[in-house]
C-alpha cells in the first residue's frame, strides 16, 4: 500500500510509471511516466482497521490517454453484493509467495468473492462494509501466483 495520509502533502517524491509490465524495465514500449502532483486519500482511510477505506485518486502532471496499455478502471458508485458464483481478476506486481520477494512481472490471478461469513473466518476479522472480500489465503492482492 504505497500511498498514507502523512504522504498527501508532500508530492514531489513521487512519480508513477503507467502501462508497463516489468516495473525493472526503464524503457518498456508502451510506457507513461508522469509526476504525480497531488494525492486524495480517502477521508476514512485505515477507520476502523488498517486498510479500511484503501483506495486514493491521484492527480498528475499531465493527462495520459488510453492505450492497449493503458485502461481504466471501474468503480460502482453503489455499493453492492457482488455475486458469490462470479470471480474477480487481481493484477499487480506482489508477492508470489507468503514473505516471498515481489514479482518484477505483472502478475494476473482469478479469485472467487467471499461471503461475509467465510470472509471473517479467512482474515481473522480484519474486514468492514467498506472491502470487497475475494481470495483465499495466498491467492489475493497480496499474492498474485
Amino acid at each position: 500500500y504505497f500511498f498514507r495520509r502523512h504522504y498527501e502533502n508532500n508530492t514531489k517524491f513521487f512519480g508513477i510509471k503507467l502501462g508497463t509490465y516489468d516495473f525493472r524495465d526503464d524503457n518498456e514500449d508502451g510506457e507513461v511516466l508522469r509526476n504525480v502532483i497531488e494525492i486524495h486519500t480517502h477521508p476514512e482511510f485505515s477507520q476502523p482497521h488498517l486498510f479500511s477505506h484503501d483506495i486514493s485518486l491521484l492527480r498528475l502532471s499531465q493527462p495520459v490517454s488510453y492505450t492497449k496499455h493503458i485502461q481504466p478502471i471501474c468503480i460502482s458508485r453503489k455499493k453492492r453484493e457482488l455475486s458469490l458464483e462470479k470471480t474477480g481478476i487481481v493484477t499487480g506486481w506482489g508477492t508470489t509467495s507468503e514473505g516471498g520477494p515481489v514479482s518484477d512481472k505483472l502478475r494476473q490471478v482469478t479469485v472467487p468473492f467471499l461471503s461475509r461469513k467465510e470472509c471473517e473466518r479467512e482474515y481473522n476479522g480484519e474486514i468492514d462494509d467498506s472491502m470487497t472480500c475475494a481470495g483465499r489465503r495466498g491467492v489475493d492482492s497480496c499474492q498474485v501466483i
